[in-house]
């Protein structure tokens, strides 16, 4: 059984084009990187924000949903890519 996710060559471009060493965070380009990542069969949230930490730990912090529901008082991520990467807005 193979346990890894396979990303897209536009996926992979994506990510590469986020740059390594900059300390300022492009949104658009986070929200679009992130939201191919979350369109990929496998990823969740956890690894799609471990791939961005991967690529530049300056800007991006890993994101898990046990601790964005300790943040913000028991409220279930849910970011709406899911839906909206499936075409279910």
């Amino acid at each position: 059984m193979n346990r890894y996710a396979l990303l897209s060559d536009h996926t992979l471009y994506l990510i590469n084009q986020i740059d390594l060493t900059t300390s300022d965070i492009d949104f658009v380009k986070t929200h679009t990187v992130k939201r191919a990542l979350l369109k990929s069969k496998g990823l969740q949230l956890p690894i799609a924000s471990a791939i961005l930490r991967f690529r530049n730990s300056t800007i991006y912090q890993v994101i898990d949903q046990r601790m964005y529901w300790l943040l913000y008082e028991g409220k279930t991520y849910k970011s709406g890519l899911s839906d909206q990467c499936k075409g279910r807005n």
